[in-house]
């Protein structure tokens, strides 16, 4: 009976620690500290996730580095946003990448980030899908590499800087239309 009590009670703490990552409350308001210490087990489950039966056309692939040295990859639908499979890993490497990968049916387009391992793993699994390199990361390197960390002693005027941020974005809009609506051939 003790036992059946305490399934019972895991049971009503990870309903309870899964209602408050899908709602809006805060910790404090499901009880602060109290509840940290009830639901701090729940932190270790991993929920599985079925491998999705379908094809979809366009798959967005990136990895998201939180603390204590874990990364998180995401595989999600292009065209919905729904997250179609996802991986904790240590680094995104070919290996974790092809794990990722692995089972999903290949889409048309796979859209990275444009490291080598995600590009290599999907090459590896998925041989005949197209490969496109994500436009905000291109904006975001562009805009790290030339203001941050320029290669030469040139220096752009705002106006320049102004223009080149309009042009990247620019390019980003017609690009989605291209990929997602037109069904317009990708970078390979």
């Amino acid at each position: 009976m003790v036992a059946g009590n305490g399934g019972a009670r895991r049971v009503r703490e990870l309903e309870s620690f899964v209602s408050w990552l899908r709602g809006g409350r805060t910790q404090e308001e499901c009880g602060g500290r109290g509840f940290r210490k009830r639901v701090a087990w729940c932190w270790q489950v991993e929920p599985l996730m079925e491998l999705p039966a379908t094809r979809r056309h366009v798959l967005m692939a990136d990895g998201t580095y939180i603390s204590h040295g874990h990364c998180l990859l995401v595989l999600m639908d292009g065209v919905t946003g729904e997250v179609v499979r996802f991986r904790w890993c240590a680094h995104e490497t070919i290996a974790a990448c092809r794990a990722l990968f692995h089972g999903v049916p290949a889409p048309d387009v796979l859209a990275g980030d444009g490291m080598r391992g995600m590009e290599t793993a999907a090459r590896a699994e998925w041989p005949d899908t197209r490969l496109q390199r994500c436009l905000v990361h291109v904006q975001r390197d562009t805009r790290r590499d030339l203001t941050m960390h320029p290669g030469s002693q040139a220096v752009f005027s705002q106006v320049g800087f102004l223009w080149l941020v309009t042009y990247f974005f620019r390019v980003s809009a017609w690009s989605v239309l291209l990929v997602i609506g037109c069904g317009f051939p990708c970078r390979t």
